[in-house]
């Protein structure tokens, strides 16, 4: 099984003031991957926030930290610079795969932020905030993640033998 932990970031939802529907369709969407929830929080917008929740997580060993909300343009919206803050490697397919999938059901989608990165074995991806937008870049980039784990972690043998 595949760990992941489900960040949610919101002003108002870590002030008690929304209620966070998107990280709970987040986690009961991880079965299709064979992934279990070992994480749930909500942070505020705020960066250093974001990569301090983001950095302990990774350090207690999770494969994947699943980051909703902060990726749109607002002068709040800062998820993906928490998510660059923390180095590693941008993995750019899957912010572009997103936005391209999603932008049949909805033209606003190419107004994501959404980005992805491995950093110390671990893969973090900021998806957008709304549940449906949320569980549907997910569900586009479901099949690729347990590949994706399995590299990053070295997990997995030769990868080019998968491609012949």
């Amino acid at each position: 099984p595949l760990t992941v932990g489900v960040l949610t970031v919101s002003d108002k939802g870590s002030r008690g003031e929304r209620m966070d529907t998107a990280g709970p369709a987040l986690e009961r969407s991880l079965s299709t991957i064979g992934g279990i929830p070992s994480k749930a929080e909500i942070v505020p917008d705020e960066a250093v926030k974001i990569s301090d929740k983001i950095q302990e997580w990774m350090a207690a060993g999770v494969d994947i930290v699943l980051v909703t909300g902060g990726t749109g343009i607002s002068a709040r919206d800062v998820t993906p610079e928490a998510v660059k803050s923390l180095g590693g490697k941008e993995i750019p397919g899957i912010g572009e795969y997103m936005r391209w999938k999603t932008s049949f059901e909805n033209e606003r989608s190419i107004l994501s932020r959404s980005l992805a990165v491995v950093c110390s074995g671990t893969i973090v991806i900021a998806l957008p905030g709304s549940e449906r937008g949320a569980v549907q870049c997910f569900s586009a980039i479901a099949p690729a993640l347990r590949h994706a784990v399995e590299v990053a972690t070295g997990r997995s043998g030769d990868c080019a033998v998968s491609h012949q």
